[in-house]
C-alpha cells in the first residue's frame, strides 16, 4: 500500500500523517485536494460539523412525525350501487388542503360494510376528505400476466379523483357514512 497520493491538483499527500493529524481524510479526500497538510485543519472542522449534525439529526427526528401526533378519528360506513351493497373493491379518503395527514383507505367487504385505515392506524385524519370508490372487474390468469387493465364495475367518475362528487369530514369521535352510488 502506497503511503503518498497525488490529488487532482497536484497536491502529493502523505495518509500517514493524515492519521497524525486526526483527520478522517480519505483516499478520495485526497483525489479532489482536501487531504493536503495545509487543509488538515479545515478537514478537521469539516468533520466536527459533519459529527455535530449527525449527532443532532436523531433529536430532531425524535420530535417530528411521531406515530402518535396525527389526530385521526374511527370512520366507517357502507357503499352501495342502485341500491346494492358492493361486495368488494376499495375506498379512499384523501385529505383536502388544510386537513393534515396521508390518505385512508377501506376494504369493502362481502356486505358493503368498510372501515378506514391510515398507515396502518385504524381511521382517518380529521378534516375535510375527498372520497373515491374503486371497483374493478376481477382479473383471469392471463390477463394478469398481460397486466390488462379490467373495466370499472361502478360509473369512472367515482373512482377518479378530478371527478368524484363526494366529499366528507371527518370529525373528532365516531363517524359513520353511507355512500349510495347511482
Amino acid at each position: 500500500m502506497r503511503a503518498h497520493t497525488r490529488g487532482d491538483n497536484g497536491t502529493v499527500v502523505d495518509r500517514r500523517s493524515c492519521i497524525e493529524f486526526g483527520s478522517f481524510a480519505t483516499v478520495a479526500d485526497a483525489a479532489i485536494g482536501r487531504g493536503s497538510a495545509a487543509s488538515h485543519q479545515s478537514d478537521i472542522a469539516f468533520h466536527a460539523r459533519r459529527l455535530f449534525l449527525l449527532a443532532g439529526l436523531p433529536l430532531l427526528l425524535a420530535g417530528c412525525g411521531t406515530k402518535g401526533s396525527l389526530s385521526l378519528a374511527p370512520v366507517r360506513g357502507t357503499v352501495t350501487y342502485r341500491g346494492k351493497p358492493l361486495e368488494r373493491g376499495r375506498v379512499t379518503f384523501t385529505p383536502e388542503q388544510g386537513t393534515p395527514g396521508p390518505q385512508a383507505v377501506g376494504n369493502i367487504r362481502p356486505d358493503g360494510s368498510f372501515r378506514m385505515k391510515t398507515v396502518g392506524r385504524e381511521g382517518a385524519s380529521i378534516g375535510w376528505h375527498h372520497v373515491t370508490v374503486h371497483l374493478r372487474r376481477e382479473l383471469t390468469p392471463e390477463e394478469e400476466r398481460e397486466m390488462v387493465r379490467p373495466e370499472s364495475l361502478i360509473p369512472e367518475r367515482y373512482s377518479r379523483f378530478s371527478e368524484s362528487p363526494l366529499r366528507f369530514r371527518v370529525e373528532a369521535g365516531d363517524n359513520e357514512y353511507p355512500i349510495a352510488l347511482e
